[in-house]
């Protein structure tokens, strides 16, 4: 993960905290061209969805950028480990890897047997401040 994606990842938990929605940031880039960067983070408090995830978000996004349903030059990067609807729905479209910052005791994606997409645990020292943030979040919902 380099400081650019880090940077976007940080402005992007920002914007989630002010606007109220779970902390959850997904990007994408595609490989070949490693500075054309996408994003997209949760929508799912102030829009009452359940396909609000930050990954659904993004993959729909491509789609309208690319023209394309297929995103196999891409890969991406996400904060927490996707839930399995955002696990088989990035499998659809044909990401190869997704490296995220975060495990979630509440998925079981990560016991999936690996084929692709393969998940990448990242070692940021970013780590701890996102835990934090994630658990901040959540407590001040309760």
């Amino acid at each position: 993960m380099s400081n650019n994606h880090l940077k976007i990842i940080k402005k992007l938990i920002e914007k989630c905290k002010r606007k109220g929605e779970v902390p959850v940031v997904a990007l994408i880039y595609n490989i070949k061209h490693q500075e054309k960067i996408f994003y997209s983070y949760n929508t799912r408090q102030k829009k009452y969805t359940i396909c609000g995830h930050a990954e659904i978000n993004l993959i729909n996004k491509m789609f309208k950028k690319t023209k394309s349903k297929n995103l196999i030059n891409f890969e991406m990067i996400v904060t927490l480990i996707p839930c399995e609807m955002c696990y088989f729905a990035i499998k659809q479209v044909s990401i190869k890897n997704i490296y995220y910052i975060l495990d979630n005791d509440k998925t079981i994606t990560k016991d999936i047997e690996q084929t692709t997409p393969k998940l990448i645990k990242i070692k940021s020292e970013y780590s701890e401040q996102y835990k934090k943030e994630l658990s901040n979040f959540f407590k001040k919902m309760r």
